[in-house]
């Protein structure tokens, strides 16, 4: 298929490169609110469709639909363009038992080309495909070259744009244009922002499409939007709770500043004062240590009375006291030695 550079098609409405990888949605790895509950159940409405003992799934992404389908049984071939998203599909089904791994087939490259899958498969799964290429009737026909006779196709298209400028969306009126002339319609719905197609290969796939009148197209369509509308409404309402949430934080954030400012100024005054605390000890001491060399009879007192002023400091609140005159003190009872 034809991918444009930047834009890497991951399969089945992933989250572009960034956002979280599919399975990791599905599997509750990463969460993505109600998104992710529509994801789930799109891949379950997919996977829950598929039929035969062979399945290929054309833009497999990381493989979630290829682990949950060899799970159950069946084999399946999963093939992508995007080299990065095969290798993540290899994670996923690396710790699987054998008996799951050998049900999986990866391959990496463009579908459309010849030979890039070989045999047919009874059902053809794309997810969110036909929206990212530029040519999807040249990919209709080639999932058409391997599907088994009176086999199935399986199809959802988002109903948003693409994104990109250069390619015009796939409208529900377009996707019909698309697929009537090739398949056989089995069912085709609008549900949660997807349109979701199921079709099987007929000879005379024509009849199957009578149900689809412009008023069946319409009633859809009316439907589609309705859906499009709900889901603006749920977004802005996420998108305020997230801006009171950030203000929440922003303000939590001031808050703790200002108490660690608080904090740290608390400590700087404890500093102070176990500095002051240690000078008025120090010069206390010297003083006694003056006075027992000017009297030896006290000397025997002298570490009773160090160890009192050092027991007083570290327990009580310091007594203030003047260096310069605690200086003067200590240097005239240094001269009367």
């Amino acid at each position: 298929m034809t991918q444009d550079a930047g834009w890497p098609h991951t399969g089945h409405g992933a989250p572009r490169r960034g956002a979280g990888r599919v399975s990791q949605v599905y599997l509750g790895a990463s969460d993505l609110g109600p998104a992710g509950d529509r994801l789930r159940r799109r891949i379950d409405w997919m996977v829950g469709l598929a039929r035969g003992p062979r399945v290929l799934d054309v833009g497999c992404g990381d493989g979630i639909l290829e682990l949950l389908l060899a799970r159950r049984g069946t084999s399946v071939t999963g093939v992508d363009v995007d080299s990065e998203a095969i290798g993540f599909a290899r994670e996923l089904i690396a710790e699987e038992p054998d008996e799951v791994r050998e049900r999986i087939e990866l391959v990496q490259g463009d579908f459309v080309s010849p030979g890039m899958v070989e045999g047919r498969f009874h059902t053809v799964i794309l997810g969110d495909v036909l929206n990212c290429i530029d040519d999807p009737g040249a990919m209709m026909d080639r999932c058409l070259a391997h599907m088994d006779p009176g086999g199935q196709i399986v199809i959802t298209v988002p109903l948003v744009d693409s994104g990109d400028y250069r390619r015009p969306p796939l409208r529900l009126t377009g996707l019909i244009e698309l697929l009537k002339p090739r398949l056989a319609l089995d069912t085709m719905e609008v549900e949660e922002g997807h349109i979701r197609f199921a079709g099987s290969l007929s000879e005379d796939p024509e009849p199957s499409w009578a149900r689809m009148d412009p008023q069946t197209i319409l009633s859809m369509t009316e439907a589609a939007l309705s859906d499009a509308q709900n889901r603006a409404r749920e977004l802005e309402r996420q998108i305020e709770s997230e801006r009171v949430t950030l203000s929440q934080h922003k303000i939590a954030a001031s808050q703790f500043k200002k108490g660690l400012d608080a904090k740290s100024g608390e400590v700087r005054v404890l500093r102070h004062r176990l500095q002051a605390t240690h000078a008025s000890t120090s010069f206390r001491a010297g003083s006694a240590i003056v006075r027992a060399a000017k009297k030896p009879a006290t000397l025997f007192a002298l570490p009773f009375e160090l160890l009192r002023l050092y027991r007083a400091a570290s327990s009580q609140e310091p007594e203030k006291v003047d260096g310069d005159d605690a200086a003067e003190r200590f240097a005239k009872n240094l001269k009367e030695l």
